[in-house]
């Protein structure tokens, strides 16, 4: 919001309260302590306006529109030690989840869960007979609409508590305030499991659950195609058409599709149909909807883990706000001029919404973001080197055990040898003494110089490899260290 204060000449004073799609809902619908208004000029959510508050907002007068502005994913997280998101993934279907969450599978190493994940015990040793620590949001959310919403619709068959953004969970579950007190469980409380916005539980650095989409597929939401879910609710006449129509039923979860993401919903604005009593204030929230909606807008969603929408439903909302919202005829039109085309005049007048014009805090935070995803490519840059690093010295140690082993191997063929240069000796005196022809001796003992060449020779030569291998190691060990030492140096920076 701050943006747009940043980008106007106009002194304007645009805030937002976060206080999730519950108490967005109510505010917006209002209640008979302001005749049924809204409390803000706007709400927002990830979950559309409920039957009951739609209808509640036609029997006091009011008509709203839906403005689908962004595509969210939830997803499910868990904290077993050993596992990740590469090649030591956690698969679970949505059976599987509804029996985790409702404590009907209480612990990890449960056949069930095996049967889809067959390494995990090699993977995480530590994990049989470990319990399931289930977590779940604390009041009524977006997040909980979803992955109950979804557990109803893929696995009617075992998942009984129905769905909303609230549910009777049952006893031996965790309650955490906020997708913060989620992910802050999580992270401080092994073999956990619960949901939370995918963008969010990323940020936090959890680990996603692989689950299954419609298609049957095994994926996380960072492989899911998000914004094809979009396009295919078009295909499928999920979305109303009309704006101002009720939205409840609109449900994006388990669509068909073998990259789509089984737990997706819009995020939406709720705004009345006709904000003229607004004012001036009307004609500025439509402004900010159309920035939003801009490529500005839309490119600025993936910071927050969200996806931006298809070219077809952008025409919907464009519709929406150009042709259904009603503002003040008397109040000023804003203009947006974009970074990409000048509007020489018109650029620099009161009512402009500029890209162009930035202020101080907005270069710094653009200054900071270059900084910062520099030293995550330097990390990551790191991390390799360090995996390479972990694998030298693994080899490096086998290296050394088999060169051990060889030097035993060496100590005890020394030993027979010794013994057979004694036998061989003792051999060529008892045929000299018993008048042996010369020559006779002489086969013996160069039959004993062959013996032990073709012992010692191969001996020699693995030893001398296993050297030379053991210095190339070391020496690229140095090096890596070296070089990792030159890194860390550049991180702190």
């Amino acid at each position: 919001m701050d943006l747009l204060e940043e980008r106007t000449r106009m002194p304007i004073r645009a805030t937002y309260r976060a206080v999730g799609s519950g108490t967005g809902q109510a505010e917006f619908v209002g209640d008979a302590n302001n005749a049924h208004t809204a409390y803000n000029h706007f709400g927002s959510g990830d979950v559309p306006m409920t039957a009951d508050n739609y209808k509640s907002l036609g029997d006091n007068g009011r008509t709203m529109l839906h403005v689908p502005f962004a595509l969210g994913a939830v997803s499910f997280f868990h904290s077993i030690p050993g596992l990740d998101m590469a090649h030591r993934r956690l698969n679970l279907t949505a059976c599987l989840l509804s029996k985790v969450m409702q404590r009907e599978i209480t612990t990890w190493d449960d056949p069930e869960i095996l049967v889809e994940n067959p390494n995990m015990l090699e993977f995480s040793p530590d994990v049989a007979g470990k319990d399931i620590k289930v977590v779940h949001r604390a009041l009524g959310s977006s997040s909980t609409s979803g992955a109950t919403h979804y557990l109803h619709d893929a696995c009617p068959t075992d998942w009984k508590l129905g769905y909303g953004k609230t549910v009777a969970w049952p006893a031996g579950t965790v309650s955490a305030q906020g997708s913060g007190g989620v992910a802050s469980y999580l992270s401080s409380n092994e073999y956990a499991i619960s949901y939370v916005d995918s963008g969010f539980g990323h940020s936090a650095n959890l680990k996603e659950i692989q689950l299954q989409n419609k298609a049957g597929v095994f994926l996380n939401s960072l492989e899911a195609n998000i914004s094809s879910i979009a396009a295919e609710a078009l295909k499928e006449n999920i979305l109303p058409s009309t704006p101002d129509a009720d939205w409840s039923a609109v449900n994006l979860y388990n669509l068909d599709g073998a990259d789509t993401w089984p737990i997706t919903s819009f995020s939406y604005f709720y705004i009345d149909r006709d904000v003229t009593s607004l004012g001036e204030s009307g004609a500025l929230l439509k402004a900010f909807l159309e920035f939003v909606m801009s490529e500005a807008g839309q490119g600025m969603l993936s910071e927050f883990g969200f996806s931006p929408l298809p070219a077809d439903l952008l025409a919907y909302n464009e519709e929406t706000l150009g042709n259904v919202l009603t503002v003040d005829p008397a109040a000023a039109q804003w203009l947006l001029e974009t970074k990409a085309k000048t509007q020489k005049y018109l650029g620099a007048g009161s009512y402009v919404l500029s890209e162009k014009r930035r202020s101080y805090g907005e270069y710094q935070r653009t200054v900071f973001a270059s900084q910062l995803a520099s030293l995550e490519f330097t990390m990551d840059g790191m991390m390799k080197d360090h995996a390479q690093l972990v694998a030298h010295n693994e080899s490096l140690a086998a290296l050394e055990k088999e060169l051990e082993a060889r030097k035993q191997e060496d100590g005890e063929m020394a030993t027979s040898l010794a013994v057979l240069r004694e036998q061989v000796l003792k051999h060529t005196h008892s045929k000299l003494e018993g008048g042996a022809e010369l020559n006779e001796v002489r086969d013996v003992a160069i039959a004993g110089i062959c013996l032990t060449f073709l012992v010692v020779f191969p001996l020699a030569v693995f030893n001398l490899v296993s050297i030379r291998r053991i210095k190339a190691l070391n020496g690229l060990v140095l090096e890596r260290n070296v070089g990792m030492t030159k890194l860390e140096g550049a991180g702190q920076v």
